[in-house]
């Protein structure tokens, strides 16, 4: 059986009953009460499933796709709870909401908030999960309509990011002492070569089976990512991947690999990226997100840029085939890769004297000969 959360039945806005033990307590307040909210978002996620032709395990199913801790659902939470908190204020029932109740909660955000179309976008779309009948505000034509007039006047997107050099980190990682450097570190080290050099995310890493990982003979790693975030045919997949080493031993995440391998204490975690202080504790993506974060920082001031979409851009710079780039970052096709991780639009050709040509003797005097019809008569 799947397992599921607990549910703790709390006062809710969802039906006449919760709202009943709640009547002596102002909206305002309750909205302001994040622990309400919470228990608000997971009774109604429930109650959404709780229909009498799905038996128990249908239910538990179905609830625990939504509920589980995954980066997905973690990314609709808190549009969930803005809305939940909007619809006490605003006494809307929030499962059962009209299309017109989503296009006034966007709108606020929009105009109160100064929120980005991408963001109110995904509020969109976990708002959704809330109605019983999703299908109908996905496709309501006013919605589609009222997201379209956003896009329209949404600031310009930037195609072209200039190129972006990492020798600062890399000379930075090449002054570290592998062998003296704290167990954090370390791993931050290995965690940064294995995403450059195989396009990795933050959360790729730390779906690493410590497992999975080998050395052979030829000094090759080998390791696995076990369901990273594409899928195939909405399966999730194990992606396989091989490293080989550098010729620089401080550079060499072959190397670093070894010599990880020698402190990484015993512990039951399974991942191969350990928590430092409490081995037996998983460690989380955002820790690996920070370490990548620190050491990109020492190469640009720019914000919020992805490792992933670094090291991709320069592999082209580098001339490496576009395909091999797409397989190795494991995209469904070169258009996403084009779309959202490829850096440089911008053309360097030289347009201007392909396209403008001239005649080898354009930059010369023309002299005609004077005709004595033309001549000027002085006297």
């Amino acid at each position: 059986l799947v397992s599921h959360h607990t549910i703790v039945k709390s006062p809710s806005a969802i039906n006449s009953s919760t709202i009943s033990n709640t009547s002596a307590i102002p909206s305002s307040d309750l909205a302001n009460d994040q622990q309400y909210l919470e228990a608000c978002r997971v009774d109604l996620i429930c109650s959404k499933y709780q229909q009498p032709n799905l038996n128990d395990n249908a239910q538990a199913i179905f609830t625990h796709n939504r509920l589980k801790d995954d980066a997905t659902n973690d990314s609709y939470k808190p549009g969930q709870l803005l809305f939940l908190k909007w619809c006490l204020e605003s006494n809307i029932t929030p499962q059962s909401f009209q299309p017109e109740d989503l296009i006034n909660f966007i709108s606020d955000m929009h105009t109160r908030h100064l929120y980005a179309i991408s963001t109110l976008q995904l509020f969109r779309a976990a708002i959704t999960h809330f109605h019983h009948h999703p299908s109908s505000i996905r496709t309501n034509e006013r919605i589609n309509s009222f997201f379209n007039i956003l896009l329209k006047h949404a600031p310009p997107i930037r195609l072209h990011r200039p190129t972006i050099s990492l020798q600062p980190t890399i000379d930075h990682l090449q002054s570290l002492d592998s062998h003296s450097i704290s167990l954090a570190t370390l791993q931050s080290k290995l965690a940064f070569l294995l995403g450059i050099t195989c396009f990795l995310r933050p959360s790729d890493l730390h779906r690493i089976p410590f497992t999975s990982t080998s050395v052979s003979d030829d000094n090759i790693l080998s390791f696995e990512v076990h369901s990273p975030k594409e899928k195939r045919q909405r399966r999730r997949i194990i992606k396989s991947f091989q490293v080989k080493a550098h010729r620089d031993q401080h550079l060499c995440p072959v190397h670093i690999f070894h010599l990880y391998m020698q402190r990484r204490p015993s512990c039951d975690a399974t991942p191969l990226f350990v928590n430092s202080l409490q081995p037996n504790n998983s460690i989380s993506p955002r820790t690996i997100q920070s370490w990548i974060s620190k050491l990109i920082n020492l190469s640009t001031d720019e914000k919020r840029v992805s490792l992933r979409s670094i090291a991709s851009s320069l592999a082209l710079q580098s001339d490496i085939p576009r395909e091999d780039i797409v397989t190795m970052g494991n995209w469904a096709s070169s258009a996403t890769f084009e779309n959202h991780y490829h850096r440089e639009h911008l053309s360097t050709f030289d347009f201007t004297n392909t396209l403008i040509t001239c005649t080898e003797d354009s930059d010369e005097d023309v002299f005609y000969d004077a005709r004595e019809d033309h001549t000027l008569d002085f006297s």
